[in-house]
C-alpha cells in the first residue's frame, strides 16, 4: 500500500509509530510521549516544570523550622501557664489545641510565601506536637490530666491535622 511506510521513534529505534510531536513534528512513541494541555509532545518540547507553589527550596524549610521552633515554644509555654485556668471552662482546652494548630500552620504558610509541600505538612504537625510537650514541661498538670484522656489525644491529633492542613 502506498503511504504506509514504517516509521520509528527517534529515541526508541525499535518502536514503530505514527505519532508526531505537535510542536517539532518529530516521531515519538508511547514511551517518549508527554501529554500536555495542547497535545502530545516530545520530552524536549514539553518543557515540564513543577508549579512554583510546590517548589519548596532549602531556605523555605529553614524559615519554617525556625518559625516552628519559636512559635511552638512560645505557644506551648503560654498554654502550659494558662492550662489551670482553661481546665475549668468546658471544651476550651480542646479549642485551644485546635487554635494553636491553626496558628502554627498558618504562620508556617505565611513564612514560606504560601508554598505547599509534604514536608511542610510534617513540620507543621511536628511543631504542634512539640507545643504540647512544651506545655507539659511548663505545667506538669498538662500531662497528668490529658495523657490518659483519649478524647483529648484525639483533639491533639485534630490540632496536628489542622496545622498540617494549612500548608497542604
Amino acid at each position: 500500500m502506498p503511504g504506509t511506510e514504517l516509521t520509528y521513534c527517534i529515541r526508541d529505534l525499535d518502536v514503530e509509530t505514527r505519532l508526531r510531536c505537535n510542536k517539532c513534528d518529530s516521531l515519538i512513541c508511547y514511551r517518549c510521549l508527554v501529554q500536555t494541555v495542547v497535545g502530545s509532545r516530545c520530552p524536549e518540547c514539553a518543557d515540564v516544570r513543577r508549579l512554583p507553589v510546590f517548589a519548596v527550596d532549602l531556605t523555605s524549610y529553614v524559615k519554617s523550622l525556625a518559625f516552628g521552633v519559636v512559635t511552638s515554644i512560645s505557644l506551648g509555654a503560654l498554654w502550659g501557664l494558662l492550662f489551670g485556668h482553661l481546665v475549668g471552662i468546658p471544651f476550651l482546652p480542646l479549642l485551644t489545641i485546635i487554635a494553636i494548630g491553626y496558628i502554627i500552620g498558618e504562620g508556617i504558610s505565611i513564612v514560606v510565601n504560601r508554598r505547599r509541600g509534604t514536608y511542610l505538612r510534617y513540620i507543621a504537625a511536628l511543631f504542634m506536637g512539640m507545643s504540647y510537650v512544651v506545655a507539659g514541661f511548663v505545667n506538669g498538670l498538662v500531662f497528668a490530666m490529658t495523657f490518659p484522656d483519649l478524647f483529648f489525644l484525639l483533639c491533639l491529633g485534630i490540632g496536628m491535622l489542622v496545622a498540617a492542613d494549612r500548608v497542604k
